[in-house]
């Protein structure tokens, strides 16, 4: 019933893509409405992976520094379980207010219409939902972050706050914040000196694949390509250092390739998934102003999809 959802959506997500369908009310109720009821039968499914541990740990009265370095989801998750007294409905209320935060954030930085189904079929944001929650819930908050820093500044820190307190990766992905701010420059630079200091003293923490294979290099590769792609078909190259997008790739290339060269065995996914999830509104971006075309569309839907089955995830699926 799980694969099947998705299948459904992606069909969706093709067919808003191939009209053109323009993001007004009735087309946000109806992508809200599809999500609810794809939560509800990825719930009703079963817990997968590490989802028992964020049901048991809702339902606890334990407290310390484990769950004080990232509240927000472990707090939010036991308000829920408190008021609902149901595992299951903390959880699909969790996963909408989730939801909500990344349409609002699409919605902000002028994401098209299809954006809000295709993002839920992308890998990052399917393996977010089934197993790695705070990141997930990190990377929500992440992009409000980047859409609000567009406009108010205030408003971008105290969400990028949230986004570390979700989950403390988020605090390597700085630069994504800052690239739309006259603190571009000092972001990225700043951030590629922590890095790999941070990177290497953290070697030892809990960095495990989530795809049962070791993606770190093909990550890599990708931003390599993305950030490639991004100077050829940009027309100013002389205004790349100015431009928002070319130094988010920049440093997502930059992330996940010293996460390749410093961290044991697949940790640089973790870098690799926070960063593609981050980064879906360039993404967007590339296909809606260089290559406007539906079968453009149509690839770039269907392949942020293909890999969930290509790879260990398809177990979250069946």
């Amino acid at each position: 019933m799980e694969l099947f959802s998705y299948i459904l959506l992606t069909l969706a997500a093709v067919a808003l893509s191939v009209r053109g369908t323009s993001l007004n009310t009735l087309t946000v109720v109806l992508c809200v409405s599809a999500f609810a009821a794809l939560s509800i039968v990825v719930r009703a499914s079963g817990y997968d992976s590490d989802i028992p541990v964020y049901v048991e740990r809702m339902q606890t009265v334990e407290h310390g520094w484990y769950y004080f370095r990232e509240p927000v989801v472990w707090y939010v998750q036991r308000l829920l379980f408190y008021v609902t007294k149901s595992d299951f409905s903390a959880l699909v209320i969790s996963d909408l207010l989730v939801y909500l935060m990344v349409a609002t954030a699409l919605y902000g930085l002028g994401g098209p219409a299809y954006a809000l189904l295709s993002i839920v079929i992308f890998v990052p944001f399917v393996l977010g939902m089934q197993n790695v929650y705070r990141q997930w819930v990190a990377s929500a908050f992440l992009l409000l972050a980047i859409s609000r820093s567009k406009k108010t500044t205030s408003q971008a820190i105290v969400f990028y706050v949230l986004a570390v307190l979700s989950h403390s990766a988020a605090v390597f992905f700085l630069p994504l914040v800052t690239a739309s701010t006259r603190w571009r420059l000092i972001g990225l630079i700043v951030s590629m000196l922590v890095l790999p200091v941070a990177l290497f003293f953290g070697r030892g923490t809990r960095l495990e694949s989530y795809t049962g294979a070791d993606l770190g290099v093909v990550y890599f590769l990708v931003f390599v390509s993305l950030t490639a792609l991004w100077c050829l078909l940009n027309k100013k190259r002389d205004r790349l250092w100015s431009d928002s997008a070319f130094i988010s790739l920049f440093y997502l290339t930059y992330a996940v390739g010293v996460g390749v060269l410093l961290l044991p065995s697949s940790g640089a996914e973790r870098l690799g998934l926070f960063g593609m999830l981050a980064a879906y509104p360039i993404f967007l971006k590339i296909v809606e102003e260089k290559m406007p075309h539906w079968f453009i569309r149509s690839g770039f839907i269907v392949g942020g999809f293909v890999p969930v089955l290509v790879f260990e995830t398809r177990q979250f699926l069946v």
